[in-house]
């Protein structure tokens, strides 16, 4: 069986069909390049690549536009000249850890931008190695977090300054967070506060009464209100009025507790003194005629000290 030799015509054919094959191939290479590029352009997140001397290499339309430089003022540059000066060192002494260790997450940095305004930045990186593991360059993200970091310190602000016990606690019983009126009422500081049980701290006797109140508002998802007493650190008890709020989802309770010792001591003292005023009374009721005489007069309550007085029993007079 004899071998079939190409043509001319056949081999210029074959080599026209290869040529066209590796033109599509080609294109179609060039598009996912320019795709893989306007997305590493566009990306959300600022992108920047530094090498083993934490000198620039590259960074994104992203980075650029955070930052306020161009791509050309950047490049070849040091990245600790984009620093606020109080943080440069913090960068020179971490930049060989995290060589050596190879990833970063959320590290944070003051950054400068070229208008001469500061930037906290958050950085997620890792570090590309060549085929022999050596090092060949950074990749790094980062978030601008200045605006959070702004909020974040607001509202602890707030928090501390609330005058009322404000809490975040969980179900399963510890307090996560609390200001600083805690300390004040309490005596216990924040951090010893975080580490003991909440309920350790109710009065036994308004033990089963919080735990069911608790128990009803997680079930219920709705806000609770109730009164229970809590123990200072040098032995006493506390007066608390609650407000609390619940998120199941999250395993959270959320809450603000208002110190009313004070109001309960005068309400108790109030009783006495009530009871020694009525010491020997006994409460009427007067029924009125349709001209609005008094007609006639009914015991409605009578004290102990009156039935001693009297000789009557409250269940034989109360109701004549």
């Amino acid at each position: 069986m004899t071998e079939h030799k190409q043509s001319p015509a056949e081999i210029t054919a074959s080599l026209e069909k290869k040529i066209a094959a590796m033109e599509i191939s080609k294109s179609q290479l060039v598009a996912e390049n320019t795709l893989l590029r306007e997305l590493y352009e566009r990306a959300p997140l600022s992108y920047q690549s530094l090498d083993e001397n934490g000198c620039f290499l590259s960074v994104n339309q992203t980075w650029v536009n955070a930052l306020g430089y161009t791509s050309e003022e950047v490049i070849g540059r040091n990245f600790s000249e984009f620093l606020s000066p109080n943080w440069r060192d913090q960068f020179k002494n971490n930049f060989p850890r995290f060589k050596a260790i190879g990833e970063i997450v959320g590290v944070e940095f003051e950054m400068v931008k070229k208008d001469g305004s500061p930037i906290l930045v958050s950085v997620h990186g890792t570090i590309g190695k060549n085929s022999q593991g050596h090092f060949q360059q950074t990749h790094c993200i980062f978030q601008d977090i200045t605006e959070f970091r702004r909020v974040q310190e607001e509202y602890k602000l707030f928090f501390d300054l609330v005058p009322e016990m404000v809490c975040i606690a969980s179900t399963e019983g510890y307090f996560r967070k609390l200001n600083s009126s805690w300390q004040l009422t309490l005596g216990y500081s924040v951090e010893e506060l975080l580490t003991i049980p909440f309920l350790e701290l109710v009065h036994p006797d308004d033990k089963q009464d919080t735990i069911a109140k608790v128990t009803k508002q997680v079930a219920s998802e709705q806000a609770v209100n109730f009164i229970n007493r809590y123990r200072h650190k040098d032995g006493s008890y506390r007066w608390f009025e609650w407000h609390a709020t619940p998120n199941v989802g999250k395993g959270l309770l959320f809450a603000v507790a208002r110190d009313i010792t004070q109001r309960k001591e005068a309400e108790e003292n109030y009783q006495n003194l009530f009871r020694e005023m009525l010491d020997g009374f006994a409460l009427h009721e007067i029924i009125y005629d349709e001209e609005g005489k008094p007609i006639n007069y009914r015991f409605v309550d009578v004290n102990p000290a009156f039935e001693r007085l009297t000789g009557l029993k409250a269940a034989d007079i109360v109701g004549r």
